[in-house]
């Protein structure tokens, strides 16, 4: 049975994000924080904190790059990717990633007026 890999995600932008040229494809890349709050039994709510690197590539990577700023809130639908490689020292290191289908600008005072700012990769080059 092939499983079904979709994951949604709220959140901030941490720093500036970054366009790439890779070949022919434009590559946008930021890093996206998402807090939950835990409610925990007889004890203070506790806030905890999810960094993930977000990807998207295509045609509208471009178009997202001049909306998106430090601090910008999206909500991020994609897929989860998980990428490794081999360090200087020899050592293999691998994370989880989103490679993003869509980036919707959900943030009140975002330069064109906040609400729904919607960017769809329009293919995926890279594994």
């Amino acid at each position: 049975m092939e499983g079904f890999n979709r994951i949604s995600m709220i959140g901030s932008l941490v720093e500036e994000p970054e366009l790439k040229k890779i070949k022919d494809w434009d590559l946008l890349a930021f890093r996206l924080a998402s807090v939950s709050t835990i409610n925990r039994k007889n004890a203070e709510p506790m806030k905890e904190t999810c960094y993930i690197d977000v990807s998207l590539f295509g045609m509208r990577a471009a178009d997202m790059f001049p909306l998106l700023h430090k601090g910008t809130e999206v909500h991020v639908d994609g897929r989860l990717k998980l990428d490794s490689w081999v360090n200087k020292e020899g050592q293999k290191q691998s994370k989880h990633c989103i490679k993003a289908d869509n980036i919707i600008v959900v943030e009140e005072n975002s330069p064109i007026g906040g609400g729904l700012v919607t960017s769809a990769s329009f293919e995926q080059p890279f594994e």
